[in-house]
């Protein structure tokens, strides 16, 4: 019994002192609007945005946040990738995440994924991957490991940074700039977001009043010269006490993609019968 005592004393203090270093505010379940639905309209042109896809995140619980992709050319409007994502806010960063494409598995190019598994262990500081996609040879299974060096960490490449959509909403608005940690395919950076201000925008969504943010990876010459890294650019509403966010600008190459764009067209609430619902009529017939 005293063994366990100092044990959860031991435990307690462990991660009462963790919480203090995390550079955000402490979390506060009344900015996660659970059951909301956003709908994105995402362009991965370089210059001008021209729409290609629907993007509808859905917040299932105050951790749970699911996400399908709807091409917009596809007048069937039937999803093509279904995402899963587990928030952990103790740590203010993801802890799971779950992929498929809804593509025919006869469908998947080259190079490409079928179904994806992350998941993050806190104490060793490692993202789990395991991959089952289709190489020139057939379908294969990868597993990696990456060691990542400091928490919270966010990883662009696998995620286009949806976690920190999230957790940006507990930004402490006292400080001019925060840093945290960036994993790119298993090379850790600092990752600075710097508060740019308010900012009006326009889109589908209205006009908006939003608090700006920007992000620049801070890496050393070497890894500037391999990656060429550029910035980003996060929008949240500064209108709603929820802080969500209604636009999202990356210029860093990412799976072929020269940059990526998110802007806000729709937000709605919906209940959990509601996405399934929406969910089944969209995905069962492919």
């Amino acid at each position: 019994m005293k063994r366990f005592i100092i044990f959860n004393i031991l435990l307690f203090t462990e991660v009462w002192l963790f919480a203090q270093e995390l550079p955000f505010e402490k979390f506060d379940k009344n900015r996660m609007d659970v059951g909301t639905l956003y709908v994105y309209e995402l362009s991965t042109n370089e210059k001008n945005f021209k729409p290609s896809y629907k993007e509808y995140f859905y917040i299932k619980t105050l951790n749970d946040i699911e996400n399908i992709g709807i091409e917009i050319k596809d007048t069937l409007n039937l999803p093509e990738t279904f995402f899963k994502y587990k928030l952990n806010w103790d740590y203010m960063m993801l802890e799971q995440q779950e992929y498929i494409s809804l593509k025919n598995e006869n469908d998947i190019r080259i190079g490409y994924a079928f179904r994806i598994k992350r998941s993050i262990d806190f104490k060793r500081k490692t993202l789990e991957s395991s991959t089952y996609g289709r190489e020139k040879d057939g379908f294969q299974q990868f597993n990696k490991i990456y060691k990542f060096a400091s928490i919270p960490t966010y990883f662009y490449r696998y995620t286009y940074l949806v976690p920190l959509w999230f957790t940006l909403r507990f930004y402490p608005f006292d400080k001019k700039n925060i840093v945290v940690n960036h994993n790119h395919s298993g090379y850790d950076t600092e990752f600075v977001i710097e508060y740019m201000g308010k900012e009006e925008v326009v889109l589908p969504y209205g006009r908006i009043l939003c608090h700006k943010f920007e992000l620049v990876y801070q890496m050393s010459f070497i890894m500037k010269f391999i990656y060429k890294p550029q910035k980003a650019w996060i929008w949240l509403t500064s209108e709603d006490k929820n802080r969500y966010m209604v636009k999202y600008r990356n210029n860093n190459e990412v799976d072929y993609n020269p940059s990526i764009e998110y802007r806000l067209v729709e937000r709605k609430k919906m209940t959990i019968e509601e996405w399934g619902y929406f969910k089944k009529s969209r995905i069962k017939n492919k």
